[in-house]
């Protein structure tokens, strides 16, 4: 696949690494707090723009909720995609 654009690139080139940032060291906590103000309810539906490697989007399907993960990393798909 051709890349469109140089942050495809740098993107499809980091998703190897995005879950050392220390950023996402507060997933957990992200998520309650997106459980929480959202109110959402069982089995919601949730569009995850720019998902990534799913760090919001696959805790929140494991929780039941229906999560469609869309992102212009194929790199960061394919992570997203790996089991653990």
């Amino acid at each position: 696949m051709t890349k469109s654009n140089e942050w495809e690139a740098f993107f499809d080139g980091h998703a190897p690494y995005h879950r050392e940032e220390p950023f996402t060291r507060n997933t957990a906590a992200e998520i309650e707090f997106l459980v929480t103000e959202l109110k959402l309810v069982d089995s919601a539906s949730i569009l995850d723009v720019g998902c990534g490697i799913g760090r919001h989007a696959l805790p929140l399907a494991q929780r039941g909720y229906r999560v469609t993960g869309v992102d212009m990393s194929q790199g960061m798909l394919a992570q997203a995609r790996k089991p653990g």
